[in-house]
């Protein structure tokens, strides 16, 4: 499954065994799990989570299960670059509005960020339109700080030196 409003973006839905037969949908069971990948990042990164989740859900006969979904960026270099995150930051909350879109009962989506895309993830869940849309944020290796102000339109390698933080966008 692809949502593509660009041609080098792409949306991956990770599925296993049994789990192949209905793509397109989220059954009222299941909790959605987009994953956003890091500067140089895969969607192929989500597969060691998902399946380990899938599996732990499974042998505990657990009422619930996960759909799992993976924006890949085609390996982009994100770090240091604005205008890439923007453009990354849009697909996100295009993937976001695409997976609910999927739902046939409505649900928050938990958003996992690995590295910068776990700076896309946060953005996401401060953004007026989408704050109210994610249930879980999880985060590894994203480098967040509150002591200083991320600036999305700054040219990094001057306004940004740090660039290890994030408070608010205005």
């Amino acid at each position: 499954m692809k949502y593509a409003p660009t041609n080098k973006y792409t949306l991956s839905v990770y599925n296993e065994g049994r789990h192949w037969w209905n793509v397109d949908i989220i059954e009222p069971g299941q909790i959605p799990v987009l994953f956003i990948p890091g500067s140089q990042g895969s969607a192929k990164q989500i597969r060691s989570l998902a399946s380990l989740v899938q599996n732990k859900t499974e042998s505990r006969r657990s009422p619930f299960s996960f759909r799992f979904f993976a924006v890949d960026f085609d390996e982009e270099v994100t770090f240091m670059n604005g205008n890439i995150m923007n453009r990354q930051l849009d697909y996100v909350m295009n993937a976001m509005r695409y997976i609910q879109k999927m739902m046939r009962v409505p649900r928050k989506i938990v958003l996992v960020g690995h590295s910068y895309g776990g700076m896309l993830a946060v953005l996401t869940t401060i953004h007026q339109d989408y704050q109210n849309d994610t249930e879980l944020l999880i985060l590894k290796g994203a480098p967040i700080n509150k002591q200083r102000k991320f600036d999305i339109k700054a040219n990094f390698p001057t306004k940004n030196r740090g660039f290890h933080f994030l408070t608010q966008l205005k």
